[in-house]
């Protein structure tokens, strides 16, 4: 990166030979790519020499263009090139000032709400958002009886603060690496301040050491093999409505989209198009899949705030149960592609939602770590509900 040193000049004719490199070898793979037919228009910039076909083709471009559909006629694949330069009239002088004609008119109307969304985008109202879900609330709640914050409790809340975090675990070999330098690296890259390392990596260590379910299934155990990183995911949702969602989520006694809400932000229907997200983390562990998402969210200053009813009350309030359920349909369909004897009661092992801030190894599950498996028939209703074929943009 020169922002202007002595070789500046230098550096951006380098940097304008290299682009048009890149320009023409792109120009070359879609001149000899082609397996049935090729339309090449050319119209003669006023500086041919630094275009690509130019470099491409040289001096005679016409009959250049010319042999090469000639060649292309004896082959066996049956390509044409075609060759037009239109001329200045034809093509329309910058400089003429004639005046326009109408414009053309649209006589129906255009179908806005198609579009590729993602169920966290929705449950903050946010329309049309498809970015990874990061924690950018400051959902704290924190308690009177604590007098000032330390430790993890200090550390920085917000969205940068998620996604350090999110890169942390998900670029981290759990069984075997120091996180320290990783930890350092993040903080520096995320400008947060070097001066927590050692505060984040002993906050990665409980987390990785952390028995999950009681029975020893603690991240540092599993091997790169047995997980998956930022698993993404589209599928296809039809018109889902706020109601019809709302039916399924109340049917197997799971919180539904407010009504306050969704008479203020969300549209109707609710999808029409494409759902996408990114799922932190699924992993293998003894023959059944999980699916994990980290959170960053500050609820208090104090391990208290961070035991089994204050995550349920964090989980209603932000509306995860909207998120994580979406999150095991996708899982779902994706078993079903890869597990010849796929069978959700036998693979599927459900959903962790790691409060990191709350986890110490010694607590095991006690404090930080939601656990949830949604039941077979929601997954399933869902599953035949959300459409597969949706119809598309008009």
């Amino acid at each position: 990166l020169d922002l202007g040193g002595p070789e500046f000049a230098s550096h951006k004719k380098m940097e304008s030979t290299e682009a048009l490199a890149e320009s023409v070898r792109l120009l070359y793979v879609a001149l000899t790519r082609a397996q049935f037919h090729c339309s090449f228009v050319y119209a003669s910039p006023p500086t041919r020499e630094e275009t690509a076909i130019y470099k491409l083709l040289g001096d005679d471009l016409e009959g250049a263009v010319a042999r090469s559909g000639e060649m292309l006629a004896s082959t066996s694949i049956e390509s044409t090139l075609l060759l037009s330069t239109p001329s200045i009239a034809e093509r329309g002088d910058a400089t003429d000032s004639s005046p326009l004609g109408p414009a053309r008119v649209l006589h129906r109307p255009v179908r806005r709400r198609w579009r590729i969304t993602s169920f966290s985008a929705l449950r903050g109202g946010h329309r049309g958002m498809d970015r990874r879900d990061r924690d950018d609330m400051d959902s704290a709640e924190t308690s009177s009886k604590v007098v000032e914050e330390d430790g993890i409790f200090a550390f920085p809340r917000g969205a940068r603060v998620g996604l350090c975090l999110h890169a942390i675990f998900e670029h981290l070999d759990f069984a075997t690496e120091d996180p320290t330098e990783s930890v350092r690296a993040a903080l520096e890259d995320w400008r947060l301040g070097t001066e927590w390392t050692g505060t984040i990596s002993r906050m990665v260590r409980e987390v990785l050491e952390t028995d999950l379910d009681g029975q020893g299934l603690r991240l540092r155990d599993l091997p790169a093999r047995q997980r998956r990183d930022e698993l993404e995911f589209h599928f296809p949702a039809g018109k889902l409505s706020v109601e019809e969602l709302n039916a399924l989520l109340r049917g197997a006694n799971y919180p539904t989209v407010p009504d306050s809400t969704r008479d203020e932000t969300l549209p109707r229907p609710l999808v029409d198009g494409y759902v996408k997200g990114y799922i932190d983390l699924v992993f293998e562990w003894k023959g059944r899949f999980y699916l994990a998402d980290y959170k960053s969210n500050h609820l208090g200053a104090s391990l208290e705030n961070y035991g089994q009813e204050e995550l349920q009350e964090a989980m209603r309030r932000e509306l995860y149960g909207l998120q994580y359920t979406t999150y095991t349909l996708a899982l779902h369909r994706y078993l079903k592609l890869r597990i010849p004897d796929y069978d959700y009661e036998r693979h599927m092992g459900g959903a962790y939602y790691l409060f990191l801030r709350g986890m110490r190894a010694e607590h095991g599950s006690r404090y930080g770590v939601f656990f949830d498996r949604p039941p077979h028939a929601l997954i399933s209703e869902m599953d035949a509900r959300i459409g597969r074929t949706p119809g598309g943009p008009e």
